[in-house]
């Protein structure tokens, strides 16, 4: 039996990745399989940001306040201080998909690897666990990280 995770990695775009910092309690949004919340998930799990056009590397981690699934214009309307891009870029971003559920994840304590993890696998678009002993291996690689705002 495998063991529950203690978070997941999401592919993010590099400029969500390098916005992050810049906003306050920002809101990491995602359209994901299926208009769901990953089952796994919960208060205390973590996000691992996966940049996949950089090499297959986890930059950073977050710890998850709380996960919802929301529509994109009331996203636009209760949490437009907190997207992680401009609005236009984020109506791109969403082009024909203006329909269907985002799936928004509430951070804290997010911390930026200054040594990221290179995976030896992508992770898809809809993400995948991580589990304490992937993590644990990870730990020789990033031991150094600071703290974003």
């Amino acid at each position: 039996m495998k063991s529950k995770p203690i978070g997941l990695s999401l592919p993010i775009q590099k400029m969500f990745w390098e916005n992050i910092s810049k906003v306050k309690n920002p809101i990491f949004f995602k359209f994901m399989p299926h208009e769901s919340i990953p089952k796994e998930l919960d208060k205390n799990s973590k996000l691992f940001f996966y940049l996949s056009n950089s090499g297959k590397l986890i930059v950073g981690e977050s710890q998850i306040q709380k996960t919802e699934l929301i529509n994109v214009e009331d996203f636009v309307k209760n949490f437009k201080d907190k997207i992680l891009i401009p609005l236009t870029e984020f109506y791109e971003y969403v082009g024909g998909r203006k329909d269907k559920l985002l799936v928004i994840f509430f951070l804290k304590d997010i911390k930026e690897y200054n040594n990221p993890v290179k995976l030896n696998y992508s992770v898809t678009m809809g993400g995948k666990y991580i589990r304490k002993k992937e993590y644990s291996s990870w730990k020789n690689q990033h031991t150094k990280y600071h703290h974003q705002a």
